[in-house]
């Protein structure tokens, strides 16, 4: 009687955090923790071989604000991000933390914009983002809804132009998504409408 039996290995993946579902317009996120970062699985080479990481799912829908728990749902991927059942997983639970902090969206105020045309010229002024979410102490209780930038002249010549121009930021505040607390403000040609003329009635005879 034969019998083939297959040669067992170990190898050592690293822990990669599944965030399910959205958090609350209120809340952003930071870089999900996991403890151990690594963890060991068992299996035939043929199947370690495929494995890329071990994927730990957590759900985030509605969060409002940092949370650890305990992860139990441990799941072997390949690169292609398919399960790899063949092998054990020497980790029954790791340690996700999900770093989150609140956040008030603004509206971008372009009154310090000033625009030089040349006579004539139609034009319209646009920002990019046209809103951001400000972060700090107490962002709860700020009144205000809107953040100016610094004053800036454009001189439009009738092509398109664009510049980063600074938010005028409270010291406490910040803007997590622009590192340089800048937008980009853009003077552009003014978008002509389009005048639908009614078809003219038939003449009766």
């Amino acid at each position: 009687v034969w019998a083939s039996v297959s040669q067992r290995t170990f190898a050592s993946v690293p822990v990669k955090i599944s965030l399910v579902g959205k958090p609350s317009d209120s809340c952003r996120l930071e870089t999900p923790m996991v403890e151990p970062s690594t963890v060991r699985i068992v299996g035939s080479m043929e199947d370690v071989d495929k494995v890329a990481c071990v994927s730990v799912p957590i759900s985030i829908s509605g969060i409002t604000s940092s949370f650890s728990t305990k992860a139990i749902t441990l799941n072997a991927i390949d690169v292609n991000g398919n399960k790899v059942n063949d092998v054990e997983i020497y980790t029954n639970s790791v340690f996700v933390t999900i770093p989150a902090y609140p956040v008030r969206k603004v509206k971008v105020d372009l009154s310090n914009i000033a625009v030089k045309s040349r006579s004539g010229e139609d034009y319209q002024v646009s920002v990019t983002p046209e809103e951001v979410y400000l972060s700090g102490d107490d962002i709860d209780k700020i009144s205000f809804d809107s953040l100016e930038v610094e004053h800036c002249v454009f001189k439009y010549e009738g092509k398109a132009i664009s510049q980063k121009v600074k938010l005028i930021l409270p010291s406490k505040y910040r803007v997590q998504e622009l590192p340089q607390n800048s937008v980009t403000v853009t003077v552009a040609p003014k978008a002509k409408s389009v005048e639908v003329s009614d078809s003219p009635e038939e003449e009766q005879f």
